[in-house]
């Protein structure tokens, strides 16, 4: 018991513990934002690596590579129904019938 008095009257002892308890909540605020700068440097290089690319494909294929379909179009693809598929016997019987 006296030791632990003596350690916590001791002012090093105590600078040392509020100097990493100091540096630990340093590390807690700054980390984040530093790791969400990273994460958005990271992006952006891909985007313009992409883009890149896609001038690539646009040079050699043409501008139609980089046209996006009609919503229109893609939405009545995805709603229409889909009719079954048939056998060649089941159409050779209704013809017949």
């Amino acid at each position: 018991m006296s030791q632990a008095i003596q350690i916590i009257t001791n002012v090093f002892d105590l600078v040392i513990m509020y100097g990493a308890a100091g540096f630990g909540w340093i590390l807690y605020i700054i980390i984040p934002s530093a790791v969400s700068a990273l994460l958005t440097i990271i992006g952006q290089r891909r985007i313009a690596r992409f883009r890149g690319r896609q001038r690539e494909l646009i040079s050699k294929w043409g501008k139609d590579v980089a046209a996006r379909p009609e919503q229109e179009n893609l939405s009545e693809k995805i709603n229409s129904p889909v009719d079954p598929p048939t056998s060649a016997n089941s159409k050779t019987a209704l013809n017949n019938a």
